[in-house]
């Protein structure tokens, strides 16, 4: 818990020396002209009418990151629940 707080602070004061010599570029707003999918993101839902509302596109983008994260959810359950030594039984689980 200390090295995380360590690693918080030093990415706050980080940003902040960035934000004063670099100036700030604000995030624009999640708009369909803003929002970009390729082919391969929207799926299913290729060519229909649904990618056409934002709110539609911002839901197909947190679809995304949540899959993305859920490995990451899933690595954090199994280590609770594995049994000792880890990283030998890590190792059997992986191959």
């Amino acid at each position: 818990m200390q090295l995380t707080t360590v690693m918080v602070v030093v990415l706050i004061v980080w940003c902040i020396v960035t934000v004063l010599q670099r100036g700030v570029q604000p995030v624009p707003l999640p708009t369909l002209e803003s929002i970009h999918f390729n082919n391969d993101a929207v799926g299913w839902l290729k060519g229909s009418v649904f990618t056409h509302f934002t709110l539609i596109a911002v839901l197909i983008g947190l679809g995304h990151s949540v899959l993305a994260m859920s490995g990451e959810e899933s690595l954090a359950q199994v280590n609770r629940e594995i049994a000792s030594p880890k990283l030998k039984n890590l190792k059997r689980a992986g191959l």
